[in-house]
């Protein structure tokens, strides 16, 4: 029988203006996700700003809870999901990750796709994503869920409610880089 490895989801709502617009639009209690497949301290693989204090540009990004945006932003709430997968579809996944991390510099974030999935109109553009549309696409690009819609129509709380996905903590990232760094006595602000 194959062995499993587990993947996480992390789900946030900042204070930014982009995503204060979408919680308006949606009511969502998070509006933000990446992809973690090291463990509950990341990191964290996702589409967003690429620089902590600048809302643009934006694109591939690797996310740690105790670093970058989150470092000075604490207090932003957040709840952590846990998947349990097959060895293949996690080391499918890894080697998705892998060529986003490579190759980031071709990758761009899908503002118009963001903007299109909050009036349910899926835009689709070539290299270019918006956190939820990639975790879904690279979760379902390696058979690790299945999703009933388009890719640039799946918002943060669909990744939350995919099959098997449990809950392993919900609370603020500072405090889940607390835990993690308490845990196993790294720090996460790398």
């Amino acid at each position: 029988m194959e062995s499993e490895r587990t993947i996480y989801l992390l789900l946030t709502r900042s204070t930014t203006i982009p995503s204060r617009l979408i919680h308006l639009a949606t009511r969502a209690d998070y509006t933000h996700v990446s992809l973690g497949l090291d463990g509950p301290a990341g990191p964290f693989y996702s589409f967003a700003r690429k620089y902590p204090r600048l809302p643009f540009p934006g694109g591939f990004v690797i996310e740690r809870p105790g670093s970058g945006y989150y470092a000075l932003h604490p207090q932003t709430p957040c709840c952590l999901y846990m998947l349990s997968v097959p060895r293949l579809v996690y080391n499918r996944l890894r080697y998705i990750i892998q060529w986003f991390t490579t190759n980031r510099t071709l990758y761009h974030y899908n503002l118009l796709g963001l903007f299109g999935c909050l009036f349910s109109v899926g835009i689709n553009r070539e290299r270019h994503y918006f956190c939820s549309e990639f975790v879904a696409m690279v979760l379902q690009g390696c058979g690790a869920a299945e999703f009933e819609k388009k890719f640039s129509l799946v918002e943060p709380e669909d990744l939350a409610n995919i099959r098997g996905a449990v809950l392993k903590y919900s609370g603020t990232v500072g405090d889940l880089a607390a835990r993690q760094e308490e845990r196993t006595g790294v720090c996460m602000c790398e």
